[in-house]
């Protein structure tokens, strides 16, 4: 499946590309098992929730619902951030991180 979605977009994020092509939770898991094999899976865990950030709720929802172990980094599993919150906590985590 990784071959196949990198085919379809090959200059792009494969996190991004499968987001946007896979509907189905079993072909979610499919790519998720496969992505996990081609890195490590907490690695894979934190590059899709953090990608999903990106995306609204239904598709959040949809790719946590297939896969129970993934996250955001920072909202969790939360569908319901709004652009005001996100960028308050974006703000808060850049005041931890030293020059």
């Amino acid at each position: 499946m990784l071959e196949e979605l990198k085919l379809k977009e090959p200059d792009r994020n494969i996190v991004f590309v499968a987001i946007d092509h896979l509907k189905d939770a079993e072909d979610i898991q499919q790519f998720y098992q496969e992505y996990c094999e081609s890195i490590t899976t907490e690695v894979a865990n934190e590059n899709i929730g953090y990608i999903l950030g990106y995306y609204g709720k239904d598709t959040m929802r949809r790719w946590f619902e297939a896969l129970p172990n993934v996250s955001h980094p920072f909202f969790g599993r939360r569908v319901d951030v709004s652009p005001e919150e996100a960028f308050e906590m974006g703000k808060e985590f850049a005041r931890t991180i030293k020059p």
